[in-house]
Order: C-alpha cells, then structure tokens, then sequence
C-alpha cells in the first residue's frame, strides 16, 4: 500500500505591524491670507496677506510704528474685529463662523489680556482685580479669590491682595494685570504694549515675567510692540508692514 506525501501547510506571512501616523499638529491660532481696512468713505488699506502660525507654549512678538495697525492685528485675533480678507482660526475654528456670545465665551475662558494702560479697577482690591476672569466665568468667589492670592504670588507680589490699586507704582501695576491674565489658565495671551508706559528696569521685569509665566502654564503668548528690546524676549520677532509680516531675528 502506497502511503501519499503529506504536504507541508503554507503559512501566511503577516504583515509588518506598522506604527499610525501621528497625527497633524494643528496651530492653536492661525492667520491666513489675512487683510484689513480701516475707514468708510475713503477706504486704506491698513495691511494685507498676513500669515502666521501660532503654536502652544511659543512667544511671538510682532514690531512696528505706532498706527501700522498692530493693536488691530490683537483684536482680529480675538475675534473683536473681523478681517476684510482671509482667515482668523482658533483651534481650528474660524472666528468668523462664531455668533457675538461665542466669541464672548472664547474670549473669557482661552484668552487672557496684557494692555500698556494696565485698566485695572480702582474701586476693587489687587485680589479682586485678579478674580475678575474667573468671577466672570462663574467660579465662586471664595475659590477665585484664592486662586487670585496665588496668581499675585507668581508674579512677585504676595500677601498684598487685600491692597488698594493706588497705592502701586506702574511696574506693580503690569504684575497684577499680567496675573488676571493669567489667572484662568488661558490658552493664550495677547500683549499690547505691556511695556509702554514702564520705565527701562520695571519693563525689564514685567518682561522677564512674561516669558517665565507663560513658559511655565505652555501659554501661547503674542506680544505687539514698538520696542526692540521687548521683542528680544520672544521666540519669534516679526515686522508689520502694509504688505504682511517679515520675520527678524529676535536677539
């Protein structure tokens, strides 16, 4: 009796098991062929063509002359102004597609604000002025108000919240805006001129200031200027002109 060969089973060969990509890293802001106008009548052109990536944890400083536009630039990021062309996009959403109350709602919970003019209340303590945003927001008083105590204290002015604004020098009065800012952890910050109206030691701390809270949160932060020497601090520097953004070297 003859006995057949059995033949041998042919296993498959599987496949390499290949990692997913990772996926894209979107921009927490992004402007796109952005470009405004300012006036009615006689429309100008105040720039055009303004690209920019902003990412989480950089510091972007953007310089110029005083009227080339670049608190209007903040307030487009914002969402306070709408572009006359391009895109303002916020975590991947254009700002244009939101309604008044969600721009509102942005605004308070990922954006904090820095303004050369501090516009702090007078007839509020320290610790309420920080409070402000979170009171805003809804948190109750009594944790705002302690997360407020903390806020001061990273900025160099502990134990003072019970203080009345008066009493604070132009350097002192930076640190507490620059603690609202940051007081609900926003997403990012936007700095118009924070170093204005300080004189060249309290701007150097209000800067140096800048730079570690927002490094030590990952707060995106984008500062506008006149000042080369506040524009050192940061990541990236650019130049605003009628013509969109050129890079510089941020010494």
């Amino acid at each position: 009796m003859r006995h057949r060969r059995a033949r041998s089973a042919t296993l498959p060969v599987p496949s390499p098991i290949l990692p997913a990509p990772a996926p894209p890293v979107t921009a927490l802001l992004e402007l796109v062929r952005v470009g405004k106008r300012v006036g009615h009548s006689r429309p100008r052109r105040l720039f055009t063509a303004i690209d920019l990536r902003v990412d989480a944890g950089s510091l972007l400083a953007i310089v110029g002359e005083s009227g080339c536009g670049k608190s209007t630039l903040l307030n487009l990021m914002a969402g306070l102004d709408r572009p006359d062309e391009g895109q303002v996009v916020f975590g991947g959403e254009d700002l244009a597609g939101l309604g008044e109350a969600q721009a509102a709602r942005l605004r308070r919970e990922r954006i904090g604000f820095v303004f050369q003019a501090f516009h702090l209340l007078p007839h509020l303590t320290l610790r309420q002025n920080v409070a402000l945003p979170l009171r805003l927001a809804g948190s109750p008083s009594r944790a705002a108000l302690a997360r407020a105590d903390e806020s001061l204290a990273e900025v160099g002015l502990p134990g003072r919240g019970d203080e009345a604004v008066a009493v604070l020098s132009g350097g002192e009065s930076q640190r507490v805006a620059l603690a609202r800012a940051l007081v609900h952890r926003p997403a990012l910050v936007l700095a118009d001129e924070p170093t204005g109206n300080l004189d060249p030691e309290s701007a150097a701390g209000v800067l140096a200031l800048l730079r570690e809270r927002t490094r030590e949160h990952g707060v995106a932060c984008v500062m506008v200027t006149h000042s080369t020497t506040a524009a050192a601090i940061a990541d990236r520097a650019f130049r605003l002109g009628h013509d969109g953004l050129t890079e510089v070297a941020a010494t």
